[in-house]
């Protein structure tokens, strides 16, 4: 499952990739096999020849994909992708669609969204790595946070309140 949350994107993609790869259609995650895919469409034999057995094969695992991503995906953005695509259940397309908004269009806004759940993250008891891990991973966020443009936490007075109200 996956709510739109721009921070869970790379979980729920990675799940769904791994499902894919253990049932021999790993290909429809393949960057080249989607070039060609959005280039050519879905009969040109370049597909088949490299990809996959046939355009039948194909038809059926961008159709299984389809289904896939409409049972997973609940609510944010992705609601209008999938509807766009309902029509020819167009899995391969639809999975371009949202990937392009996850990564490419919306990766500032997912990096900075990744890091600011970190740096919310208060310590806890079992935190892997333990206190000082906790440490390394709040200052690399900061780090990270700067680096993209969130001035707020440059100051090392802000970063140390951060923390301490964590």
């Amino acid at each position: 499952q996956w709510s739109g949350n721009p921070t869970t994107f790379e979980a729920y993609r990675t799940a769904l990739k791994s499902h894919y790869f253990q049932v021999n259609a790993g290909y429809l995650f393949n960057p080249d096999f989607h070039v060609a895919y959005l280039q050519h469409g879905i009969d040109t034999p370049h597909h088949t020849s490299l990809f996959v057995d046939s355009s039948q094969q194909l038809q059926a695992d961008s159709q299984h994909l389809y289904g896939a991503l409409y049972g997973s995906c609940k609510g944010g953005a992705f609601s209008a992708i999938l509807q766009k695509w309902y029509a020819t259940s167009d899995g391969i397309s639809a999975w371009c669609e949202l990937q392009a908004s996850q990564l490419d269009n919306g990766g500032h806004e997912l990096t900075i969204a990744k890091y600011e759940a970190i740096i919310s993250q208060p310590f806890y008891k079992n935190y892997h790595g333990g206190l000082l891990q906790w440490v390394q991973d709040q200052e690399l966020a900061f780090a990270k946070l700067t680096k993209h443009g969130v001035h707020m936490w440059s100051n090392e007075q802000d970063r140390k309140r951060k923390l301490l109200s964590n």
